[in-house]
C-alpha cells in the first residue's frame, strides 16, 4: 500500500477538484456515505472510458496521440462528452407533463432537526516539573 500513495494523493486531488468529492453538506451521514460512493462511480467510469474515447489534446501538447501513456482522467473528462452524445441513449423523447400541483395549501413543512454545538474543554495548565 506504501508504494502507491501516489497514486492515491492523485487520487483524491481529482475528486476532490474535479468530481465534487467535498461538495456534500448534509448532516445526514448515509447521504454522505452514498455521494462519496457516487464520486467513485463516476470515477470508475472514467477509468473505463479510458479506452473508448478519443484524445482530445489541444496542438500546443506535447505528446501525440498514440504514443506512451494512457489518457489520464482529467483528458478523459473532457473527452467523454463527445463519445456519449455520438452513443446516444435507449431512452424515449420525454413528453411535456404540464404544470405540477405544488404543496398543498396551510402546509409548513417542519424545520430540520439542529444539534448543540460541542466545543473543546478550557486547557489546563500543567504545574512546572520540580527540578532536582
Amino acid at each position: 500500500m506504501y508504494l502507491w500513495r501516489f497514486a492515491i494523493e492523485h487520487l483524491f486531488r481529482f475528486l476532490k477538484q474535479h468530481m465534487g468529492l467535498n461538495t456534500n453538506r448534509s448532516p445526514n451521514l448515509v447521504s454522505a456515505q452514498q455521494w462519496m460512493w457516487l464520486c467513485a462511480l463516476a470515477y470508475w467510469q472514467l477509468l473505463l472510458l479510458r479506452e473508448q474515447v478519443k484524445p482530445d489534446r489541444p496542438a500546443w501538447y506535447p505528446r501525440k496521440p498514440g504514443q506512451g501513456s494512457p489518457l489520464t482522467p482529467a483528458q478523459v473528462q473532457r473527452s467523454a462528452l463527445v463519445f456519449l452524445v455520438e452513443l446516444g441513449t435507449p431512452a424515449a423523447t420525454a413528453r411535456p407533463a404540464g404544470k405540477g400541483t405544488g404543496r398543498p395549501k396551510n402546509y409548513h413543512p417542519a424545520p430540520r432537526l439542529r444539534y448543540a454545538v460541542i466545543f473543546k474543554g478550557k486547557k489546563v495548565p500543567k504545574s512546572p516539573a520540580a527540578s532536582p
